[in-house]
């Protein structure tokens, strides 16, 4: 659906199948870019803004889009190198890493190096922030040992305590015990009879006299994720040196040094996934990472993730059945 909606006069449209939508989002995210060039004396660097899309996070969209297409839709090599060619455009802007990863969501994004565009919240538009999901309350963890090291809430309605860190997740810092981003990412409580809950520090709020209130940006697209994007692309064309050199680039801050692992392709390939999920974690990045992988064929994601083992759950979300009643020339999704 292309055309504005005046008034109660809805078309219903039929399904686009999904190669024709990758078509248009990509050209409608070429026509932003080139009216972000079209600006007089435009450089790549002009009007980048981090609240709102500048040419730089357009074309972090734009390589993320690339990413999906050709690893999901079978776009292959063109856009792979498209991916790339929108990458570097995206670092001729001047985002540079934070030093410490404690900044990387500890400052906001319009004074952050790092992040290319992020959403705003202040204290009182937090309703619907998932990063108030994260912080338990303090009725919940009362009587912890490291009561101060976490980062809740007095109240639940500012803390639900329903997203911990996994396992699974957990296990990504295993061999990297020193990881600098292992304390900005989660919090173990401790308790009298032992080790409890892990809680996520990542999004931690800010704490004012009154309580703790998830208000941080939300952080869309940041270099570090840019980076592993083209590590990930370097790698889907067998290029596993340069793979590996913007790979470095996020390992090197996290203190873990240069990866020395084996360097064939599917090697890299998984640890690049790892490493996303540790430099990425809870960043809305982890499911669309392992459909891609899945996709290309670096994990199968029916028995890496716990919830689908031994499932055909589609990878794809169904329509809501509203949705489907409101029109009926729509088709449910395959599998559903």
């Amino acid at each position: 659906m292309l055309q504005a909606i005046l008034d109660e006069k809805v078309p219903l449209l039929a399904r686009s199948p999904a190669t024709d939508v990758i078509r248009q989002v990509n050209s409608d995210l070429d026509s932003a870019i080139l009216l972000f060039k079209s600006v007089s004396n435009f450089s790549p660097k002009t009007y980048a803004s981090r609240y709102r899309f500048a040419y730089g996070s357009a074309q972090a969209l734009k390589a993320d889009v690339k990413l999906w297409s050709a690893k999901v839709l079978g776009g292959g090599d063109a856009d792979l190198n498209d991916a790339i060619a929108a990458i570097s455009e995206v670092q001729s802007t001047g985002l540079s890493l934070n030093a410490d990863f404690k900044n990387v969501t500890g400052l906001r994004a319009g004074s952050n190096p790092e992040v290319a565009i992020a959403a705003f919240y202040l204290r009182d538009e937090t309703g619907a922030n998932y990063g108030l999901n994260a912080l338990p309350y303090k009725t919940g963890v009362q009587g912890a040992l490291n009561l101060d090291s976490l980062p809740y809430a007095a109240t639940t309605s500012n803390g639900q305590g329903a997203y911990q860190i996994s396992t699974l997740s957990r296990g990504l810092f295993s061999a990297y015990p020193n990881d600098k981003r292992i304390p900005y990412t989660w919090v173990t409580e401790r308790q009298s009879s032992g080790p409890k809950i892990s809680w996520i520090t990542k999004y931690p709020g800010t704490k004012y006299t009154d309580d703790r209130v998830s208000d941080n940006d939300i952080i869309m697209y940041r270099l570090a994720d840019i980076y592993l994007m083209k590590a990930e692309a370097f790698a889907a064309l067998s290029n596993t040196d340069s793979a590996i050199a913007y790979l470095n680039k996020v390992r090197g801050r996290a203190g873990n040094g240069d990866y020395t692992g084996a360097t064939d392709k599917l090697t890299v390939e998984k640890e690049i996934l790892d490493e996303r999920g540790r430099e990425l974690f809870f960043e809305n990045k982890r499911w669309y990472d392992l459909v891609r992988f899945h996709k290309e064929g670096v994990i199968d994601v029916y028995t890496y993730v716990p919830n689908l083992v031994g499932k055909a759950t589609p990878l794809f979300w169904p329509l809501n059945s509203t949705v489907l009643a409101n029109n009926s020339k729509l088709e449910q999704t395959s599998g559903y």
